[in-house]
């Protein structure tokens, strides 16, 4: 929860360099803190990375409390909640800040999250880790993989702690619609292309969009985005003109070898062996 601490802790990675819309992802250390008080402005998920539990003193509902995180466990904070930490001991940890106005576009409903402490939740916490993980990374698979695990963040928060989804069941995206979608994917395959622009083509919150196109199409928008990529690289390469390299960083793959990586995968043959 970096935006309410008074220590400044030791920060290890950060995507804030990154641009990452509505999202905010951090990995550091901290010696021991405090926070007295503190209004947080965004929605907040934090993981114990310490191979030791976490222990400090915290003020829930204006009662004090004892908090013991085991190795792993997640915290919640909603944005707006006032927070009051004291931790006397050194921590590692992992945090996610999410705008709510994120948070709601991608269910399509207002979301409303409890603080909760020592959650043991295997599904949020592999999400949050991917998250940190590609922050560490620099973020070499795109804006789209981030916000792919995003709204994956978003979904499990509202099943985990309470929050209702629209109960109403995902149909299938129109012939015309689909369409749309696929003219806007072809045209931003080198620059990308997010999970909410494209749900703008439908007219509905990313998160049913991505249910309504893997139920229309039978596969995720972000392994379409991969497949179209892909299909588009094959045509660079059987083309022989290009460099290599230039295809792969053209495309928006991290790299020559994870572009070979998913080149074989998908045709069972390299680029390089193709070009021959």
């Amino acid at each position: 929860m970096a935006d309410a601490f008074v220590v400044r802790p030791r920060i290890q990675a950060s995507s804030a360099h990154l641009g990452w819309p509505g999202i905010v992802v951090e990995k550091g250390s901290n010696d021991g803190w405090e926070a007295d008080q503190m209004i947080v402005p965004k929605h907040h998920v934090a993981i114990n990375l310490s191979s030791d539990p976490l222990v400090f003193e915290a003020v829930v509902r204006k009662r004090p409390r004892s908090v013991v995180m085991p190795p792993g466990t997640l915290l919640t904070c909603a944005a707006g909640d006032e927070v009051t930490h004291r931790v006397a001991g050194p921590s590692s940890y992992g945090t996610i800040a999410i705008d709510p106005e994120r948070l709601d576009r991608a269910l399509g409903v207002q979301v409303r999250l409890e603080r909760l402490y020592g959650i043991q939740d295997p599904a949020l916490a592999h999400v949050v880790r991917a998250l940190i993980a590609e922050t560490e990374l620099g973020g070499p698979n795109g804006w789209s993989f981030v916000d792919a695990l995003a709204t994956a963040l978003a979904v499990r928060l509202a099943r985990a702690f309470g929050v209702l989804l629209d109960p109403a069941k995902p149909g299938r995206i129109s012939a015309p619609l689909l369409h749309r979608v696929f003219d806007l994917v072809e045209a931003r395959l080198e620059r990308g292309v997010t999970l909410e622009e494209m749900a703008r083509e439908v007219g509905v919150s990313p998160y049913h969009f991505a249910r309504a196109f893997k139920r229309t199409t039978g596969t995720t928008p972000h392994q379409f985005l991969i497949a179209r990529r892909l299909e588009r690289a094959r045509q660079a390469v059987e083309r022989g003109i290009e460099p290599l390299s230039s295809i792969a960083r053209r495309l928006g793959f991290a790299d020559q070898s994870h572009f070979t990586r998913l080149f074989r995968r998908r045709f069972g043959i390299t680029p390089a062996a193709l070009r021959r």
